[in-house]
């Protein structure tokens, strides 16, 4: 059982460990780039490689629902059947909407 528990931690260390090593070898390849040591061939140029959104969490936008109903019917090819704004307690309600990002 212990030799089990060595393994799965060994396993984990290792995997670690390659996250670190990609990691940090990708930053010394966007920081040589950066600072004009090494240059992107080809269509793109540094500017586009560099530009790339890898990680989007400063990225702002807008999400828009529009056309929300509630339903008491719903069909699975076309949605809803009986459209309705009024439900009982314990009523079964389904509600549609489209998104536009």
């Amino acid at each position: 059982m212990k030799m089990m528990n060595n393994k799965k931690g060994e396993f984990a260390k290792e995997a670690l460990l390659m996250l670190v090593t990609i990691a940090v070898t990708s930053a010394l390849v966007f920081s040589l780039v950066q600072f004009g040591f090494i240059e992107v061939s080809g269509q793109a140029s540094n500017d586009d490689f560099l530009n790339a959104e890898f990680v989007p969490y400063e990225r702002s936008g807008e999400l828009t629902i529009r056309n929300f109903r509630f339903c008491d019917k719903t069909n699975s090819e076309s949605g809803c059947l009986v459209e309705q704004n009024i439900f009982q307690l314990g009523e079964e309600v389904h509600f549609f909407f489209d998104v536009a990002s």
